[in-house]
């Protein structure tokens, strides 16, 4: 039996999965650690990702073939220094790398692989395929000048918006108080000196206050939610569009992301969608992750069949 390797490197840690297919358990992995392009430096990628697959291989040695999805990982030149760098850890026999949309995509939508993925974690982007089997990316620039309707995204506005409470000039709402009494200081300043040092994880950790004050009623995390979300709803439709669809047009939309738990979250996407698309969208919870998809991806390189693959899946790993 061959040894496959996925590894899911996301703004927020490093995930692992190693199966000995096409044995009926795999081992997991979990490093904690982002190894994210878009939210941390380049020397500070190969070191996760090389722990996270050391302590899910143990001392089986390296494996056969890796599959690693890794947030910001767009261009050809980062796809090749990783592979290279996992081979010289002796990681794997053969390593592919491509950005974290794809294998989220892949666990999302396989064995069909059909349909548009929307990543909502840290960060965010749009995924999916046209009839050519011609990728088509949209968003995922990172927390600094993009991802849109993200974790990290959604956090920078509603510091945004309590720091404008706070001075006087933004309307009142619940944000600055839930955020100071988060991090138990008492003003934004002392918040400002803080985030001198912080990434996009400590950002999207305020993700989920905007969200308890939009469950609350809260006119500016209401307002923040509804135009953030919108702009990630435009760019379903870009990618939509760009696979040959026309608005209006039934399209299965897979969620993907630690956001997409959230109702009241789902809820406002469908809505600014919606608005630009029509009735004929829907939004499903993907049952597959991101690190199941890089499995399957390491599985699929090696000529096998997903419909094989997955009349295999460990059952509790998703259908």
């Amino acid at each position: 039996m061959a040894t496959y390797l996925g590894i899911d490197a996301g703004g927020t840690g490093t995930r692992a999965l190693a199966w000995e297919y096409p044995a009926r358990t795999w081992k997991e992995a979990d490093h904690g650690v982002p190894a994210s392009l878009s939210s941390v430096a380049e020397d500070r990628v190969l070191e996760p990702l090389t722990q996270v697959a050391r302590q899910v291989l143990g001392t089986e040695g390296p494996a056969d073939v890796a599959f690693v999805g890794a947030a910001g990982c767009v261009t050809e030149a980062d796809r090749a220094w990783i592979a290279a760098g996992l081979k010289r850890a002796e990681v794997a026999r053969r390593v592919i790398v491509h950005h974290d949309a794809y294998t989220a995509w892949m666990g999302a939508t396989a064995p069909s692989l059909d349909g548009v993925l929307v990543v909502a974690g840290t960060g965010s982007s749009v995924f999916t395929r046209d009839a050519a089997d011609h990728e088509i990316l949209v968003g995922g620039y990172g927390y600094r000048f993009g991802d849109e309707g993200g974790g990290a995204d959604l956090g920078r506005e509603a510091l945004r918006a309590a720091s404008a409470e706070e001075d006087g000039y933004g309307p009142s709402s619940s944000l600055r108080m839930r955020i100071l009494n988060r991090l138990r200081v008492r003003s934004m300043r002392q918040v400002m000196v803080m985030a001198r040092t912080r990434e996009a994880r400590w950002l999207a950790g305020f993700a989920p206050l905007l969200l308890e004050a939009a469950d609350a009623g809260d006119s500016v995390a209401l307002a923040i939610l509804r135009h953030r979300l919108d702009l990630l709803a435009r760019q379903i439709t870009a990618a939509a569009v760009a696979s040959g669809k026309t608005p209006g047009e039934p399209v299965t939309l897979y969620g993907a992301g630690g956001l997409m738990s959230s109702r009241r979250y789902c809820d406002q996407l469908r809505q600014g969608l919606s608005a630009i698309w029509g009735s004929g969208s829907s939004l499903r919870t993907a049952e597959r992750t991101a690190l199941h998809g890089a499995l399957l991806a390491a599985l699929a390189a090696d000529g096998l069949s997903l419909n094989d693959v997955l009349a295999h899946w460990p059952q509790a790993a998703g259908s």
